[in-house]
């Protein structure tokens, strides 16, 4: 299969459109949506821990990741979320305003509708009065969420090496399987493998890899600037400024050269995908390399300015080299997204805040370090064959 580019003349791109290459057999013989239904409320951060909200969108992209495979594999249709204000998008938006909702592949209902069957009012007060949501965590500690957990569907204990430090919690112990409505009210938050045990966990991969995946005009849009910087034929770098809680990954700019320096041959062709507001903070990166941003790439259609960021990640997975951000699951998801296209060929982790790391390149299962289940993506994600 594959799809034409309306941008590249030479047409056929199926590693860039990843997931119409995957043609995986058996993949829903479990699965027909007749258990009852899956509801969730999207991450929306933690103000009682942090004192702000820190629910951004790759954050929201995860919890629908994670509610689509619990849904998945408990056999259940997922509610999706009515249009509401998403932390740092201009004005309200829908998930189907970024993701190809018709490709879910699991049975699935608006919230509008749902409501309507069950009879309730459309609200979330009516949704949490008519129905208990699942805690998975200890409420009076703070943590009622997937954040530090392993999550396990099966009857065997989970191995060490899959679980490492987090709390080990049983679906059985905080669902009830007989209930037509199962609901997960903002606590849904963490890279779907690294908090799901499953023996379906290849299944699962293949899931999420296939279904759940960003609107082709969003893939479309841009091609148009990664075709202005080449395909292939530049390095990228993400640098999270502004509002990042994470002070200790934010380091001066000199210091970021100093890092890349071995990796990006001084003169290359560099995209920055940036927050930052002061572009001056660029000016080491700019002296040793042919640096573009997004303002400085044209399209000959009109952006939406909340796609911006969706757009900017798929400008960075068609880099020679990425280079991301610390702690960040904007730059998380660009691995991810890069492990899934088979004509990238450095798929390694590569942040700015430190050279190149061998130990860092060691897959989920096999590395003893571990920080959060949503602090980094690995190449377990992408290797189901």
């Amino acid at each position: 299969m594959g799809r034409e580019l309306s941008t590249n003349s030479s047409g056929y791109r199926k590693d860039y459109f990843y997931w119409l290459k995957y043609d995986f057999d058996n993949l829903f013989k479990f699965y027909d949506g007749t258990a009852g239904f899956l509801v969730f409320r999207p991450w929306q951060g933690l103000p009682k821990r942090t004192g702000r909200v820190t629910g951004g969108f790759n954050n929201i992209r995860m919890s629908l990741e994670l509610a689509a495979v619990f849904a998945y594999l408990k056999n259940r249709i997922l509610v999706l979320p009515p249009t509401y204000h998403m932390y740092r998008l201009e004005g309200d938006s829908n998930l189907s305003d970024f993701f190809d909702l018709d490709d879910i592949g699991i049975e699935s209902i608006s919230f509008e509708e749902f409501c309507d069957m069950e009879g309730i009012k459309r609200s979330w007060d009516a949704v949490e009065h008519k129905y208990e949501a699942t805690e998975i965590g200890d409420s009076n500690k703070g943590n009622a969420d997937t954040t530090d957990v392993s999550l396990n569907f099966e009857k065997i204990t989970p191995p060490k090496r899959f679980t490492k430090w987090k709390r080990l919690v049983h679906w059985k112990e905080i669902v009830d399987d007989s209930k037509h409505v199962i609901f997960f009210n903002k606590n849904l938050l963490g890279n779907f493998y690294q908090v799901v045990y499953s023996s379906k966990m290849q299944q699962v991969k293949k899931y999420v890899a296939r279904h759940i995946h960003y609107r082709v005009e969003i893939f479309d849009l841009a091609w148009e600037f990664i075709h202005q910087l080449g395909d292939k034929d530049y390095y990228a770098i993400h640098v999270r400024g502004n509002d990042f809680q994470y002070k200790h990954v934010r380091i001066p700019c000199e210091d970021i050269v100093k890092n890349i320096d071995k990796r990006v041959p001084a003169g290359s062709k560099l995209y920055i995908a940036t927050d930052h507001k002061e572009k001056d903070f660029f000016k080491p990166l700019e002296d040793k390399y042919d640096v573009y941003y997004y303002d400085d790439l044209s399209s000959d259609k009109k952006v939406n300015s909340k796609l911006i960021p969706m757009i900017e990640q798929l400008i960075c997975t068609r880099a020679v080299i990425f280079i991301g951000q610390d702690y960040s699951t904007f730059s998380s998801y660009i691995y991810r997204l890069r492990g899934y296209m088979d004509d990238i060929a450095n798929k390694d982790y590569h942040v700015n805040t430190g050279e190149y790391a061998i130990f860092d390149q060691l897959p989920l299962l096999q590395t003893p370090r571990f920080i959060a289940n949503w602090h980094r993506e690995y190449k377990d994600a992408w290797d189901f064959y």
